[in-house]
């Protein structure tokens, strides 16, 4: 798979680092340092061993050199990140990654009929729990009430005042 990083500095605000990615699945998208922090936390906590191949890069500032030379060091870290990631057995797979980068995947291969992997609850035992960039409503903006299987059990038959 092939990543760009392209850097775009504007004048008093965060660089915005334009990623492009080809290849088996391709994506576009635009990012701040601070996304691709937040990025590698979330699979920090999830892939622990596995982050440890794949350091997150230092951040080069103006103190330690002119602006355009550390938003060149910062691209050029970013775009080595995110092709150690891609490349990772384990990490290039995990779909926070792939929605991070905006990425479309050719279809997997189709299973047979009966193959163990088909049932629902197997395929979500394999996967890991929710993070940030899974889970609806990140910011505290989600609805915070009742879910829908809670508004389902109160219509039918759960707990009322009246018991």
């Amino acid at each position: 798979m092939e990543v760009r990083v392209s850097a775009k500095p504007r004048m008093g605000q965060s660089t915005v680092y334009e990623v492009v990615v080809e290849g088996e699945g391709s994506g576009r998208c635009s990012k701040r340092w601070d996304d691709f922090e937040e990025l590698y936390d979330s699979l920090e906590l999830r892939y622990a061993e596995a982050v440890k191949d794949v350091p997150f890069p230092r951040y080069s500032t103006r103190k330690d050199q002119k602006k355009s030379a550390a938003v060149e060091d910062n691209r050029r870290h970013l775009e080595s990140l995110l092709h150690k990631l891609l490349s990772h057995p384990s990490l290039g797979q995990d779909a926070d990654l792939a929605a991070f980068l905006q990425l479309t995947r050719a279809p997997a291969p189709s299973r047979r009929p009966g193959d163990p992997s088909d049932t629902p609850a197997e395929e979500l035992r394999s996967r890991p729990g929710p993070t940030p960039f899974t889970v609806a409503g990140k910011g505290g903006g989600g609805g915070g009430g009742l879910d829908e299987a809670d508004e389902a059990e109160d219509e039918h038959g759960g707990l009322d005042e009246a018991d």
